[in-house]
């Protein structure tokens, strides 16, 4: 099982409304080694700039959206048909001063967080022990 950081701007997607009215979300799919039931973070960039939600991954390798989140998007045109998707499950939020940019930066986060990577031991076992408390 592996565990994934997927970036979110709040400029174009208002993750924050799909979280609180879906339980469920057809998210890009860029990753290659995603597997059913790993676990994946979402990393809301400015003006947040933290980790704010977790989920689980329900699906792989849909073809197309199945879930209507287009009431989500704030800027219609940054979103297109990508081709393969995966189906995510909401299982936490968290609003944590600890699982912020700078934080993540110095618990093994490598580089910023632009596009959808695996997470690296360190930092997987810092976010877990964050969240566990």
């Amino acid at each position: 099982m592996s565990t994934w950081l997927l970036p979110c701007n709040p400029q174009y997607y208002n993750i924050d409304g799909v979280y609180k009215n879906l339980k469920t979300v057809d998210w890009k799919q860029s990753l290659v080694k995603v597997e059913v039931g790993d676990e994946a973070y979402i990393y809301v960039s400015n003006p947040v700039g933290a980790i704010v939600y977790k989920c689980v991954v329900l699906e792989i390798d849909k073809p197309e959206a199945t879930i209507d989140d287009s009431q989500f998007h704030i800027n219609s045109e940054a979103y297109g048909d990508y081709g393969r998707y995966m189906e995510l499950k909401f299982v936490g939020e968290y609003h944590l001063p600890e699982l912020s940019y700078s934080e993540l930066k110095k618990n093994g986060l490598k580089g910023r967080v632009q596009r959808q990577i695996s997470m690296n031991e360190e930092l997987e076992k810092y976010v877990n022990s964050i969240i566990a408390q």
